[in-house]
């Protein structure tokens, strides 16, 4: 009985042996293919501390900007019919702004802002990473009204569109702001008034003798212009001439004695 309990035991210590190497291996193995080894538990936090620690672009100051980032593709179009003679205050216009990621980077925290509609649209998507190949459509319209006038030129309002977020150059790279805008204009119809004045008769004219002038007023634009008055300073003329019609006419007259 003795000599069987000595190799039974021998076999015990071997099995155990075999069991700790194949451990050993097994944990060697696992390190290798993780890159585990001598990781704490405040180093596996790390990696999503870093996108905590990326800001907003809003809440950003001093950080690099990338200004017409050519990883964004940005296009605004009016969906609205123009009218001939263009729009007029009181007439809404539509716009569409879409947005492409064509770029290979994330973009993070992307807005799209239109100043002049007051719109202002963040991507919330695919956990709110706007992914390369993605794309995102923003629709606004605006009312035109007598203060966008104010910014008309030459005929044209043009609304311009700023889309930006952040990208992160490499896993744990700096994050940098990224912005690219884009416009789009429409005709506005403004008034416009033309004025003739003319005497009669033409000749001279002596002391105490009464000149009349004859005032034409036209309507050279392609929208009504209403409340129109005509002034004289010289012979204190203020007359009300109500509303024109597009290329419509009036004539009206004032005095002035020498």
């Amino acid at each position: 009985m003795k000599r069987l309990k000595r190799p039974l035991a021998l076999l015990l210590v071997l099995v155990m042996c075999i069991s700790l190497l194949q451990i050993t291996v097994l944990a060697d193995d696992i390190t290798r293919r993780t890159g585990a080894e001598g990781v704490s538990g405040e180093t596996v936090g790390s990696a999503s501390a870093i996108q905590d620690e990326i800001e907003p672009i809003a809440q950003a100051p001093g950080r690099e900007l990338l200004d017409d980032y050519e990883g964004l593709s940005v296009t605004k179009t009016v969906t609205t019919t123009q009218p001939l003679e263009g729009f007029q205050i009181g007439e809404k216009v539509k716009y569409r702004i879409v947005v492409y990621n064509i770029g290979l980077e994330d973009i993070h925290g992307l807005v799209v802002r239109d100043p002049l509609t007051g719109q202002e649209e963040k991507y919330d998507r695919w956990g709110n990473n706007f992914l390369p190949g993605a794309s995102f459509t923003v629709t606004t319209s605006l009312t035109i009204s007598e203060d966008n006038l104010k910014e008309v030129q030459d005929g044209k309002l043009v609304n311009v569109a700023e889309v930006s977020g952040y990208i992160k150059e490499g896993w744990n790279g700096k994050a940098k702001d990224v912005r690219k805008t884009a416009s789009a204009s429409i005709d506005v119809a403004q008034a416009a008034l033309t004025v003739e004045k003319t005497v009669d008769p033409t000749s001279s004219f002596d002391l105490g003798e009464e000149i009349k002038f004859d005032i034409k007023v036209t309507n050279s634009s392609k929208v009504t212009v209403n409340d129109i008055a005509v002034t004289d300073p010289l012979t204190g003329l203020h007359e009300s001439v109500g509303t024109l019609a597009p290329g419509e006419s009036t004539a009206t007259f004032t005095t002035y004695k020498v």
